[in-house]
């Protein structure tokens, strides 16, 4: 496997609070697809957690949960319900000024948002895996 480091100032915090947790997932609009296949799949009640500061303005974080949500509860087994909910979901992140304030705070900007909304870029999702100390692993699921 390649080491990977992640920086994020919100999706930090949401990982963390899901540490007790029996499996953790991360995903997002890039591997939309592969995340709710494996959260359908699974057996048992699923918590979603956005990666979302109260009281901050990040609407693409709930926007994002909301849409996994959705296609969870609709037909998550029909490939094209679940890409319409994902471009729904996108749809609605760009119709707020949210792109334009994360475009602005970095050169890479414009391709970053880009990027993070360009549905199922990755065709698998990433599980954490925490020890005993303030670590976690992240793996990619088979």
């Amino acid at each position: 496997s390649v080491p990977a480091l992640v920086a994020t100032t919100t999706g930090t915090p949401a990982m963390f609070a899901a540490k007790k947790f029996e499996k953790v997932y991360v995903g997002s609009f890039v591997n939309f697809s592969a995340l709710v296949a494996a959260l359908s799949s699974y057996e048992g009640a699923i918590t979603l957690i956005p990666a979302a500061v109260p009281d901050w303005e990040h609407v693409e974080d709930e926007i994002a949960c909301q849409t996994v949500a959705t296609a969870l509860e609709g037909f998550s087994n029909m490939p094209e319900f679940v890409r319409e909910c994902a471009e729904s979901g996108k749809a609605r992140i760009l119709a707020s000024p949210r792109p334009s304030i994360l475009a602005g705070k970095l050169v890479t900007g414009v391709e970053d948002v880009e990027i993070a909304l360009e549905i199922d870029r990755v065709s698998q999702v990433l599980s954490l895996r925490f020890d005993d100390s303030v670590l976690a692993e992240v793996k990619k699921e088979n």
